[in-house]
Parts: C-alpha cells; sequence; structure tokens
C-alpha cells in the first residue's frame, strides 16, 4: 500500500468552524457536537475539493468508508476544537484510521 500521507493533502485549517464550533458547545448548543459527528462538514471538503476521491477509490475506499472513519475520529475533531491537539495531528490521525481500514480490506 501507497503512503497515504505523501498522497492525501491535508487542507487548511477551517479556523472559522473551529471557533463558531467551540463557542456553539461552550453556549451548550448540542447540536455542534452533533455536526461534528455527521461529518459531512470536513467529508465533503477532503473527498472533492483535496481530490481524495480518486486516491481512495484506488485503494476500494468509498465515500461511505470515509464518513465512518471520520465518524470514529469524533474526540480527536472534539480536541481539536478545544485547542488540545493541533489540525495537523487530527488529519494524520484521520489518515492513520484510513490505512488501517485499508489494510483490513
Amino acid at each position: 500500500m501507497d503512503n497515504l500521507r505523501e498522497l492525501l493533502p491535508i487542507p487548511a485549517e477551517p479556523v472559522s468552524f473551529k471557533i463558531k464550533t467551540k463557542r456553539r458547545i461552550e453556549e451548550g448548543d448540542m447540536l455542534a457536537k452533533m455536526n461534528i459527528k455527521q461529518t459531512t462538514w470536513i467529508a465533503s471538503t477532503l473527498w472533492t475539493e483535496m481530490r481524495w476521491k480518486s486516491v481512495l477509490m484506488e485503494h476500494g475506499f468509498r465515500w461511505q468508508d470515509l464518513m465512518k472513519v471520520i465518524r470514529e475520529c469524533y474526540y480527536s475533531f472534539l480536541d481539536w476544537i478545544e485547542g488540545k491537539k493541533s489540525w495537523e495531528d487530527t488529519m494524520n490521525y484521520v489518515i492513520l484510521n484510513i490505512e488501517r481500514e485499508i489494510r483490513q480490506y
């Protein structure tokens, strides 16, 4: 398997999303956490804009698989929003989980 870290570009940190979501969570808005867990806010960017689709599909990895992996990285995204983890660390964690999933095929 190729080293996906070299093939999957990491998008710029969505700082405004982070700030807005952190504020909503602090205000007790449970929908903010649900939005993170729902995953389309980042999955669509990765799949289409960052062109992860072509790389991942070469490995038999589908849109649904990406959504599943990102959903499983929910707590890592929460740590990023809370400032406990960098954006790069969070995205590298996503890629690591994608690699693990692909190895299981």
